[in-house]
């Protein structure tokens, strides 16, 4: 009977948590854009991040400085280290994290570390910000941004 007992507590406990995170991950980019509308109009706090490549001044074609999210902040994966104090840094867990790969996944151990951390609102865009920005939905909707000033670098 204590087996049983323990069994339910368990599932229960499985479940809730599994109720209280939302991690999406998506190709579709007409549903990513609804989602980061949201958030550029206010309606949702949150936080872009950009896991490209950061680029400079004078290389900036498929790169963060060429072009990004409005407010959007730059983690370069190839050369960034620290994601989990850089992340903690700029918010907390309640807040939902909007990642924009590269197209290249990326995004997963990010994701991973995300999750270890405890943020539990997690959407992904996996089809890389190129694909993204030349979207309609895009252009019509998302504001962006070129060069490094708004980055978030250190």
């Amino acid at each position: 009977m204590k087996i049983k007992k323990l069994f339910v507590l368990v599932g229960i406990l499985f479940f809730s948590i599994l109720l209280t995170s939302c991690v999406t991950v998506t190709d579709n980019v007409d549903k990513f854009v609804d989602k980061l509308y949201d958030k550029q109009m206010g309606k949702v706090t949150g936080l872009v991040v950009d896991l490209r490549t950061r680029g400079t001044d004078k290389e900036e074609e498929g790169t963060y400085a060429g072009g990004h999210i409005s407010g959007a902040q730059s983690f370069d994966v190839h050369q960034d280290k620290d994601f989990d104090k850089w992340i903690t840094k700029l918010t907390s867990t309640n807040s939902t994290i909007y990642l924009v790969d590269s197209g290249k996944e990326e995004y997963v151990p990010i994701l991973e570390i995300l999750e270890e951390l405890g943020y539990k609102n997690i959407i992904v865009y996996t089809e890389g910000y190129e694909t993204l920005r030349a979207s309609e939905a895009f252009i019509e909707a998302i504001y962006e941004s070129t060069g490094l000033e708004d980055c978030g670098c250190e």
